[in-house]
């Protein structure tokens, strides 16, 4: 069995371990809201970071991982695009095996739904 850690990072630059003993064996929920971290009402996560120790071989997620993002209601503008961006790394033969991924996504904010089922 594996452990693995989460940190994140807030729009103050203050560095927090958010929990550090997860089993890997077990589906975990975490959530990184201001009011679950005592975070201050003006400071929010900027990034976060989930890191692994030494995993056996053949490690793979039984599920599929998910996370879902809130942002600041009225903190981006329709239109604006944010960037997400994924690295990931690892130690393999005493080697370090590194890839990134990086996509856009469009805001929308819509003050009502378009109406669908005509």
């Amino acid at each position: 069995m594996s452990f693995y850690k989460i940190t994140a990072t807030t729009n103050k630059g203050n560095d927090i371990v958010v929990t550090d003993s997860l089993k890997t064996t077990k589906n975990n929920v975490v959530y990184l809201g201001s009011a679950h971290l005592g975070l201050n009402s003006d400071e929010y996560i900027d990034t976060f970071t989930v890191m692994f120790g030494n995993v056996p071989a053949g490690f793979t997620a039984v599920e599929k991982p998910r996370i879902y993002v809130d942002v600041i209601k009225n903190g981006l503008l329709n239109g604006q695009i944010l960037v997400n961006k994924v690295d990931i790394g690892g130690k393999y033969n005493n080697e370090w095996i590194i890839s990134n991924s990086t996509w856009p996504t469009v805001i929308y904010n819509l003050s009502t739904l378009p109406r669908t089922g005509y």
